[in-house]
């Protein structure tokens, strides 16, 4: 299924609903990012990317022969100090294992069901920036998504 919508646009609005990220012209605590994470002295320490992955390949229906593909997301998680960073990438990784049928909305025309997310590894810890005490973590997962 491609939609003018990617798969971490849409993670990352479902996180942006759930107030587990801002947005970022706000300037306040755990800004969500799409494909990139800034960098800086002028750039959020908490802070919170969502990109596309590569997803799996799960077959195909035989009746109508669409392929189904699962999406692959990584989000990675970024503060001052390793137990605030762990901390809130656990959050995360507890929230979306508990998504079940939720709808994304963008606008009237645009809507998603993200019925499971499915993590494909642990949290992971990337080290520490060497610069500003800034510590990372990222996790993977698949999800399964619909077009409303």
């Amino acid at each position: 299924m491609i939609t003018e919508y990617s798969p971490a646009q849409v993670i990352h609005k479902l996180l942006l609903d759930a107030e587990l990220i801002s947005d970022p012209r706000q300037k306040t605590d755990w800004a969500g990012f799409i494909g990139s994470m800034p960098d800086g002295d002028n750039t959020p320490d908490s802070a919170i990317a969502v990109y596309d992955t590569a997803g799996i390949k799960d077959g195909r229906f035989m009746r109508t022969g669409e392929t189904v593909i699962h999406p692959g997301i990584n989000i990675r998680v970024r503060a001052v100090g390793y137990p605030d960073s762990r901390k809130k990438a656990a959050e995360l990784f507890n929230f979306l294992d508990g998504v079940d049928d939720v709808v994304v909305e963008f606008d009237v025309d645009s809507s998603f069901k993200v019925v499971s997310f499915s993590h494909t590894s642990d949290i992971t810890s990337l080290g520490e920036q060497e610069t500003r005490n800034r510590h990372s973590f990222t996790l993977n997962g698949i999800i399964t998504i619909e077009a409303l």
